[in-house]
């Protein structure tokens, strides 16, 4: 999977050394893996207990990755501004703007858990699978940081979509279900938009790669001058399919 070397501006890494940078969103997964371990096989605990050892679990986790990140840039600092690392046949992309971006989504968790139980007025923060899918959301979160690939960021949306929308439904209210349907019906229909754009795109350049679609938009590629429309029009298709799957305005409603 990883290559023996990899390149940091001419500087040569051996895999050791990306596989540190990448331990930190593998962490994440394991701890989907241990979560839902922890949630299936202590069905019998005591409800408060369950709930108690699911969110310091999550929590540890995302401690674990936040002191692991902060610590490897800090080892790496000399090279950190210069490092671009491209992993899994140019799926993955690690350098310095989404090491610092993983540090924020570590943060915004950590904030979103202490904050959970003060701001919940249901029992939403009591649900057993509320932690299993708050981490599920946070995994593919860091996913999406590090893709460089528009069917990894597709896929990763939409792992993150299905866990929203089983959230949105946690209240068990009549407005929690009913958000949760709109928020599914339009986010299918956002999909359908994505999923349309991106294989106009590859249509077009063929590649899916963000690095090489930024450079076709920004005309540093001739060859494709003559294609400007149809890729303005696919532009057009992704953003307005994210809009909807963000329920960003005026698609928000």
């Amino acid at each position: 999977m990883l290559r023996s070397t990899d390149v940091f501006s001419g500087t040569f890494y051996d895999s050791a050394t990306v596989s540190v940078f990448l331990s930190v969103d593998i962490l994440q997964y394991v701890g989907i893996v241990f979560i839902t371990a922890l949630l299936a096989n202590n069905y019998g605990t005591a409800h408060d207990i369950l709930v108690s050892r699911l969110v310091k679990s999550s929590k540890f986790f995302i401690y674990a990755s936040l002191v692991l990140n902060t610590l490897y840039i800090f080892t790496f600092s000399d090279n950190i501004l210069t490092m671009d690392v491209q992993l899994f046949s140019g799926l993955y992309s690690i350098n310095a703007s989404t090491q610092v971006l993983k540090i924020l989504v570590f943060v915004y968790f950590l904030a979103l858990y202490e904050m959970l139980p003060k701001l919940s007025t249901t029992t939403n923060f009591r649900i057993l699978e509320l932690p299993l899918l708050m981490h599920i959301t946070l995994a593919l979160s860091i996913t999406m940081v590090s893709s460089i690939n528009f069917a990894l960021i597709l896929l990763a949306l939409e792992g993150f979509s299905l866990a929203l929308y089983v959230m949105t439904a946690l209240s068990r209210t009549y407005g929690g279900i009913t958000a949760s349907v709109k928020y599914f019906a339009f986010g299918t229909l956002g999909s359908i938009f994505l999923f349309w754009g991106t294989v106009h795109i590859y249509a077009v350049i063929p590649t899916l790669s963000t690095e090489l679609v930024g450079h076709v938009f920004n005309n540093t590629h001739a060859e494709y001058m003559d294609r400007a429309d149809a890729l303005n029009f696919a532009a057009a298709t992704i953003s307005f399919g994210f809009m909807l799957k963000i329920g960003a305005a005026p698609v928000h409603q």
